[in-house]
């Protein structure tokens, strides 16, 4: 088929992804970004660095670790260093940000804490937070934000709207709502 050049790009993306991940045999540590208004331990910072890595070669992950341990602050870690400016001459800096926001997905009862967290760890991005009601308004400010934060049920009853933007990183938050391959959850997650 590459030969055909059916599927050129999708075999030039793959083979790109195939020699970044050949060569190497751990993952390296990487600089939690400045603007990140934490100190990560140890093992979060082994776990942003997992994530960066992730990111890099255009691949998705899970995250797993006890409650409490920090998953949070690793992702927002995660989102700020794709989020950062570009350099000047228009390069990219190195972590491939970009202009695309960030999708965070959430169960309801989570998605104030992801507000909170976002204050207090990275106050300097932009964030729009997807709650009940009225969101008709909403969608005009997304293409601005940083990082916009739903609910599992708001992204489903909204899905048309969510599906019309491009995203940088899509992050799942408690993941198992969509472990089912044939539910509408996971239908359109796939399609983010």
């Amino acid at each position: 088929l590459q030969k055909c050049g059916i599927v050129t790009e999708q075999a030039q993306r793959w083979e790109t992804m195939m020699q970044g991940l050949s060569g190497f045999k751990t993952i390296p540590i990487t600089k939690v970004p400045r603007k990140l208004k934490a100190k990560l331990r140890p093992y979060q910072h082994e776990g942003y660095s997992w994530l960066r890595f992730l990111h890099t070669h255009g691949l998705g992950g899970i995250l797993a670790d006890d409650m409490g341990l920090g998953k949070t602050v690793q992702a927002i870690a995660l989102i700020v260093e794709v989020m950062r400016p570009r350099a000047r001459n228009g390069v990219p800096s190195q972590g491939c940000p970009s202009k695309e926001p960030t999708l965070v997905v959430a169960p309801t009862s989570v998605v104030e804490n992801w507000d909170l967290e976002l204050e207090r760890f990275a106050p300097h991005l932009k964030r729009l937070v997807f709650r009940r009601g009225d969101r008709t308004h909403q969608y005009k400010k997304m293409k601005k934000s940083d990082v916009v934060v739903t609910s599992y049920p708001l992204l489903l009853r909204d899905a048309e709207m969510f599906k019309n933007y491009a995203w940088n990183t899509v992050i799942l938050d408690e993941a198992q709502w969509v472990k089912n391959h044939q539910s509408k959850a996971y239908g359109v997650i796939r399609k983010l």
